[in-house]
């Protein structure tokens, strides 16, 4: 992702998972053959759920194995959030 600031390494995630029953968050798997993406091989995810119709954009912690995301939970903010350079929150 080129943001002409700066050029950004994203991995593009897809889940056709909906939340189960009594839980809002939907639960993805981020890893690679469970091996996980280093931060210095992917700056951002951008998971697209077509249970919400957009993209969860957030990034890469280092370690992250999979995600919870939802409207209403930590990753909110990231949905549909294309400012990279505010990295992934909304500025």
């Amino acid at each position: 992702m080129d943001t002409h600031n700066n050029l950004y390494r994203v991995q593009i995630k897809s889940t056709g998972k909906a939340p189960e029953e009594g839980d809002p968050n939907i639960k993805t798997h981020l890893q690679n053959n469970k091996s996980i993406y280093l931060a210095s091989v992917v700056d951002y995810f951008a998971v697209y759920s077509t249970y919400y119709n957009g993209f969860f954009i957030f990034r890469n912690e280092g370690n992250m194995q999979s995600i919870r995301f939802s409207l209403t939970g930590k990753w909110k903010d990231c949905f549909n959030n294309y400012k990279f350079d505010t990295d992934g929150q909304k500025g």
